[in-house]
Order: structure tokens, then C-alpha cells, then sequence
């Protein structure tokens, strides 16, 4: 969502409380905009009293409505609306949805598709979904480490914890079809352990540039240690 839509349905919660002749239920209000639910769902809801009759409000923006009605599947397309709406093709040209393109154009009855797209797409890929609704598509063995150094590198680097549907599990986790993926970052950095849980060759390379890094970073700070030490106790000698 983008901050002014979001920005709109604090707004509009704010005009719903205060309506005249309706009175409010504090305790009623619950913000899934901030906090969303694991599968993505983003809304307010509020409820108010009319004559006795209780009355339950939700607000979101149009895409948090996309998302509520058809899943976070649809997430990624609607952003997109613009584009199909004028007529470009490539949008869904990624390669597993051309594979499925091809095979209903290859008549395949509903067994042998079915069968196809198991063995074929899925048999190789899994995809997953972040808590914004974007799509990972990663190789079938992937794990949370693949999973966070795919959305940026910095927030694998960064990671200290994951979150699967919404339950903490540990960063070796085998990601499953249909997973909705929180990587918590802030305070984390890679341990050499990692390099045993990552599939993906791209985080391998990743992981592998970072211990580098933290190497020659050590072997500097030796170096200084070992002359700082060599200079205190030669010092009189060299100055002679």
C-alpha cells in the first residue's frame, strides 16, 4: 500500500469515530495495517453503536482489498494493473507462468496437467510469499537464509531470526509452497554455520565475500596489535 493510502484509512478511522450520532467501541479497533496478519490481510476494523445496534467497519485501500478478496497471490498483478490495462503482454511472461501458457496450449487434459505443472514447476521451484506481498520464487530445498539474502543482501547479513505463517522456526528451515516469509533483522550477522544451510549458489558466493571480508578485517587488526606491541617494547631502542 502506499503511504498516502494508508495515510487515507488512519484518516477515515478517525472520521468514522466521531460520526454524529454514532458512539464508538474503543476496544473494538484493531489495526492489521501496521500489524498484518500472517497471510498478508491488511485492514482497520472499528465498530460502532446506532440505537442500540452494533455496527462493524473495516477500511483499506483498493490493494488491501485485492489482497483480502483473492489472496497475496493477486498482490503482484494488481500493482501491475496499469500495465495490463494498457495491453502489455510481458507481464506474466516470467518463465514458470509461460510454462503453464504452453502447456494449456498444448490441449493437455486435466490429469496430465494437473501431473505437469507437479513435476515439472513445482517439482523444482517453491514459491513463497513476503509479509508485502512479493513472490519469491527459489530453487526446491531453499531455506530461510536463501529466502533473506534473495530480498536483499544486506537483510541477510543483518538477519538474527525468521518467521514462518506467523511462527518463529529456525534459519535452517526448508521452505514449503505457499510459506509467508518474515525475516527479522537489526542486531544478526552470518556465522560460518550458514554456509551449511545455504542451497542457493548466489548465497553461497554471498556468504562466502562476507567471511572474506571479515578475514582480512582480522588479520589488519592482528597486524596493528603485533606492531603497537613491537613499537611499546622497542621504542627506546628505535629512537636511539
Amino acid at each position: 500500500a502506499t503511504d498516502r493510502g494508508v495515510w487515507l484509512c488512519y484518516h477515515v478511522l478517525g472520521l468514522v469515530q466521531h460520526l454524529d450520532g454514532f458512539q464508538p467501541v474503543p476496544t473494538r479497533v484493531k489495526d492489521y495495517i501496521s500489524f498484518p496478519k500472517p497471510n498478508g490481510y491488511q485492514s482497520l476494523h472499528t465498530a460502532l453503536i446506532l440505537n442500540g445496534q452494533k455496527i462493524e467497519v473495516q477500511i483499506r485501500t483498493s490493494m488491501m482489498h485485492q489482497v483480502a478478496e483473492y489472496g497475496m497471490a493477486s498482490h503482484w498483478a494488481y500493482k501491475d494493473l496499469s500495465k495490463r490495462q494498457n495491453g502489455n503482454a510481458d507481464l506474466y511472461n516470467t518463465p514458470w507462468l509461460s510454462s503453464i501458457k504452453e502447456w494449456q496450449n498444448e490441449k493437455l487434459n486435466a490429469r496430465d496437467f494437473v501431473d505437469s505443472v507437479r513435476s515439472e514447476l513445482l517439482g523444482k521451484r517453491v514459491f513463497v510469499f513476503l509479509r508485502n506481498g512479493k513472490i519469491l520464487n527459489l530453487a526446491r530445498g531453499a531455506t530461510a537464509v536463501d529466502a533473506a539474502f534473495q530480498i536483499h543482501t544486506e537483510v541477510g547479513l543483518t538477519m538474527h531470526g525468521v518467521e514462518i505463517n506467523g511462527k518463529p522456526v529456525p534459519i535452517s528451515y526448508e521452505l514449503q509452497n505457499g510459506d509467508v516469509v518474515s525475516i527479522l533483522t537489526g542486531r544478526g550477522k552470518p556465522s560460518t554455520d550458514w554456509m551449511r544451510y545455504a542451497k542457493s549458489r548466489s548465497t553461497r558466493s554471498k556468504l562466502r565475500a562476507y567471511f572474506r571480508t571479515k578475514q582480512k578485517e582480522s588479520l589488519r587488526e592482528a597486524g596493528q596489535i603485533l606492531l603497537m606491541d613491537y613499537l611499546w617494547m622497542h621504542g627506546p631502542l628505535i629512537r636511539k
